[in-house]
C-alpha cells in the first residue's frame, strides 16, 4: 500500500483519488474548495499537512497555482518520496520547482487526454530521474504512460507542442461551427466537417465544442503557456496565440453566463 497525496480535487483529481482509494492505498487530499463528497479520503486542512509521510504525491490544480504549492509541499516530503506535478506548468516553471529540492523526488507527469472522459485510464508522459516510480502508479490505474527518459519540463513540453494541434483543431472546429450558424449552414457545416475529422466525426465535432467551452478557462491557460514556450523556442506562435484567444474568449462567455 502506498501513502498518496493528492492536490486538486477538482474533476481531475477526484479521478485519480478514487481510482487510488479503490486500488487500495491510503489516500489523503487538499483541495480548499473540497472537503467532503469523495468516499475513503482523508481530507487535510493544508498541501504541506497532505504531503506529511506521504510516499507519492499528486499535483492536478491550475498551473498558476502550481510554483505555490511546490514551494510548500517539497520541503516537507522525504527524500525517498515522489513529487508528480500534473498541471499543465511551462517546462522552465517544472525545473524551477524541481530545483527547490536537491533530492531528484520531482516528476513531471503530462495528461494527454480528457480525465473525465477516460478517467484514470487517460494516457500520460512522464519525466524525471524517478519517472518510472510514478509510471508504475499510473499503469496499475490501467492508463498508457510513455517515459520521455529527461528531466523535468520534458514531459510538459511534448504535450504542449501537441496542443499546438489538438487545441487548435478543437478551436478551428467551434469557430467553424459558429460561424455556420450565423449563416444559417449548421447542418451542412457539420456534415463536411464530419468527413475531414478522423474516427466517429459527428461525435468528434460534438466533443470539441462541449470539450472546448467546459474546460475553456484551462485549455486557455494551457495555450498561453504553448504559446509562450513556442516564443522562447524562436518559433511562430500565430496559431497558438489565436486558440488562445478563442479559448479565452469561451471561458469569458461562460463566466458571464
Amino acid at each position: 500500500m502506498t501513502r498518496i497525496a493528492v492536490i486538486g480535487l477538482g474533476e481531475a483529481g477526484s479521478v485519480y483519488a478514487t481510482a487510488w482509494v479503490r486500488a487500495g492505498h491510503a489516500v489523503v487530499g487538499f483541495d480548499p474548495a473540497v472537503s467532503e463528497g469523495i468516499e475513503g479520503i482523508r481530507f487535510a486542512s493544508s498541501a504541506a499537512e497532505a504531503c506529511q509521510s506521504a510516499d507519492a504525491v499528486f499535483t492536478l490544480t491550475g498551473a498558476r497555482f502550481a510554483p505555490g504549492i511546490a514551494a510548500e509541499c517539497l520541503p516537507v516530503l522525504d527524500e525517498t518520496a515522489i513529487y508528480v506535478d500534473m498541471t499543465s506548468s511551462a517546462p522552465e516553471a517544472m525545473r524551477e520547482a524541481a530545483a527547490l529540492r536537491e533530492a531528484p523526488i520531482f516528476v513531471d507527469a503530462a495528461i494527454l487526454g480528457p480525465v473525465i472522459a477516460m478517467g484514470e485510464k487517460t494516457p500520460l508522459i512522464v519525466s524525471g530521474a524517478r519517472s518510472a516510480r510514478a509510471a508504475e502508479l499510473f499503469v496499475s490505474l490501467g492508463a498508457s504512460v510513455a517515459d520521455a527518459a529527461g528531466q523535468p519540463g520534458d514531459a510538459t513540453a511534448r504535450k504542449l507542442v501537441r496542443s499546438v494541434a489538438g487545441k487548435g483543431i478543437a478551436a478551428v472546429v467551434c469557430e467553424a461551427m459558429e460561424a455556420a450558424r450565423a449563416a444559417g449552414i449548421e447542418d451542412w457545416m457539420r456534415e463536411q466537417l464530419a468527413e475531414l475529422l478522423p474516427g466517429e466525426g459527428f461525435a468528434v465535432i460534438d466533443r470539441y465544442e462541449s470539450g472546448t467551452r467546459k474546460h475553456a478557462g484551462r485549455r486557455g491557460q494551457e495555450m498561453h503557456a504553448t504559446t509562450d514556450f513556442l516564443t522562447r523556442l524562436g518559433v511562430h506562435a500565430d496559431m497558438s496565440a489565436a486558440a488562445a484567444r478563442v479559448h479565452d474568449r469561451f471561458a469569458e462567455k461562460g463566466a458571464a453566463s
